[in-house]
């Protein structure tokens, strides 16, 4: 009775789906730059970003999901002034997906591929005496393609690198966006 019940119990435990992982090194090069210094008293951050459950998404699988990767690059990349004449800078994320689609190659040798991309949309908003005075959007994706048949380790590095590689130029977007508006004030370091 006992075996036959472990046995069932272990096939059951075989049927769920894997829950996938992604490296925890996310955008660490980013972390590692000085931090920004807004002209705020505070920074919000808000998702109007919707987990999609069903294929090609693939982002709520994850172990460190694209909006998780997002939040905390702004929590550590962005710091108020605590006496900024700005009351708020909001960043609001838009987009944060990831999707994976099988493709096959035709010639000779039959090759089955997945293709990765990576979508990320962010904006901040600065408001006073909760006034909306600055708005901007940035937003950018990366791709990969690799063999279908990758470990899980190899797959982790492409999504682990895709979601590097985006959030340094989201990063660096928005840094020459925020020093060439006309209200250079919006940052207290260059």
């Amino acid at each position: 009775m006992r075996y036959t019940l472990c046995l069932i119990l272990f096939l059951l435990g075989g049927c769920a789906a894997p829950r996938l992982s992604s490296d925890e090194r996310v955008v660490d090069s980013i972390y590692t730059q000085a931090p920004i210094i807004l002209n705020a008293e505070q920074i919000q951050v808000d998702s109007q970003n919707s987990a999609r459950l069903s294929a090609p998404y693939i982002e709520t699988r994850l172990k460190v999901p694209p909006e998780a990767s997002l939040k905390t690059w702004i929590e550590k990349r962005f710091q108020p002034l605590t006496t900024g004449r700005m009351t708020l800078a909001h960043f609001i994320i838009e987009e944060a997906s990831l999707t994976e689609t099988r493709e096959e190659t035709a010639g000779f040798f039959f090759m089955e591929r997945v293709k990765y991309l990576l979508t990320m949309k962010l904006k901040l908003i600065f408001e006073q005496d909760g006034r909306q005075v600055y708005c901007q959007t940035v937003g950018g994706w990366e791709s990969r393609t690799i063999g279908a048949r990758s470990s899980l380790a190899e797959k982790e590095e492409v999504w682990h690198e895709m979601s590097e590689t985006l959030i340094a130029k989201l990063d660096a977007k928005l840094l020459d966006l925020l020093r060439a508006d006309s209200q250079s004030a919006l940052i207290a370091v260059p």
